[in-house]
């Protein structure tokens, strides 16, 4: 099977942390970001680190749970892990990101959800 990366928004700031994916014959079924409060005064990051975690497909003789930091992040709290129901697999994801303010202070992606898909 081939695979290609699609780009859908390339942001105003950053790199791009190295790619992440689960092993064959496993999936990922949970999220968690680091997240940093509104600060008030001085610059605010929003989702700045993210972690995924991934099991084997059912009925998989060895079974795998593993996690992976994709991006550790910077600052703020890491959230409690955000998994999907039982026989679902994360399948994509939509952003919420704030454009760039120009005089005022950028955040970036500050909202995460997981679509997903029953097997």
């Amino acid at each position: 099977m081939s695979q290609i990366t699609m780009s859908v928004c390339n942001g105003l700031w950053g790199s791009w942390a190295p790619e992440v994916t689960a092993p064959v014959g496993c999936y990922v079924n949970g999220i968690r970001i680091r997240y940093e409060k509104p600060r008030g005064r001085g610059d605010d990051t929003a989702l700045n680190g993210i972690e995924m975690h991934y099991v084997s497909l059912p009925g998989t003789e060895n079974p795998i749970s593993h996690s992976v930091v994709v991006h550790p992040g910077f600052w703020g709290d890491w959230r409690k892990w955000v998994y999907t129901p039982h026989s679902y697999y994360i399948m994509g994801f939509r952003a919420r990101f704030e454009p760039s303010q120009r005089d005022g202070d950028d955040t970036g992606v500050n909202g995460l959800e997981m679509l997903c898909k029953h097997f």
